[in-house]
């Protein structure tokens, strides 16, 4: 059973910069990807995770990109969403990082 969608929403307010913010979730991306690496058992339980920008690039005056994440019920994805949740909060100068656990839309 697949538990829906997960995502880090990335924004930034410099809208002239949607480009070079592109490293800075790509890395986000690389981060997720490097601890599903160390945790076999919860790399089993991810069916997906692209690094996209959102359907809308700008909003409120923000630039977006998202990680986008979809994972297997298991307890083993529910520690890699807690270690992602972990990530969010982590100060990010210049940017705003959430982890949205199913989102309500993908806005």
């Amino acid at each position: 059973r697949v538990t829906g969608a997960k995502r880090f929403k990335y924004q930034h307010n410099d809208i002239e910069s949607l480009r070079k913010q592109l490293p800075q979730a790509t890395a986000l991306a690389e981060r997720c990807r490097e601890l599903l690496s160390a945790h076999p058992a919860w790399q089993r339980r991810v069916l997906m995770l692209p690094l996209d920008q959102p359907p809308v690039k700008v909003l409120r005056g923000k630039c977006r990109w998202h990680v986008l994440m979809k994972l297997l019920v298991h307890p083993d994805a529910e520690a890699f969403a807690a270690e992602a949740s972990a990530m969010a909060r982590e100060e990010s100068p210049g940017c705003e990082v959430y982890f949205e656990y199913n989102p309500i839309n993908m806005m």
